[in-house]
């Protein structure tokens, strides 16, 4: 078995394999993405370079907030503008606007 580390762009590259049949399998991923748990059958033939793009998903969470008067936290506070931004991405994903009801 041969591991590689992927590069800084996400590309491996396996080189002088004989030609024939290989199971590819990911063993750990990015922290901030899901493990891609299926396995690629890959063909290789002489003297060629065989391509393969695996995907993984984002990890995903929820954010909720609840804009309140600061000296009495039952009053909502409806209608108040945030934006979020994404340090990963290094820009804002979204304006959010607040109502009475706690939703957001």
């Amino acid at each position: 078995m041969r591991l590689l580390r992927l590069t800084q762009i996400g590309q491996a590259a396996f080189t002088e394999l004989y030609q024939g049949d290989y199971i590819l399998k990911e063993i750990s991923t990015n922290e901030n993405y899901i493990l891609n748990e299926q396995t690629f059958p890959i063909n290789v033939k002489y003297n060629k370079t065989t391509p393969i793009t695996i995907t993984n998903e984002h990890k995903r969470g929820n954010l909720t907030i609840y804009k309140v008067d600061k000296d009495n936290n039952k009053i909502n506070l409806g209608n108040v503008e945030f934006q979020l931004y994404s340090v990963e991405f290094g820009r804002v994903i979204g304006t959010y606007r607040t109502d009475v009801n706690r939703k957001n």
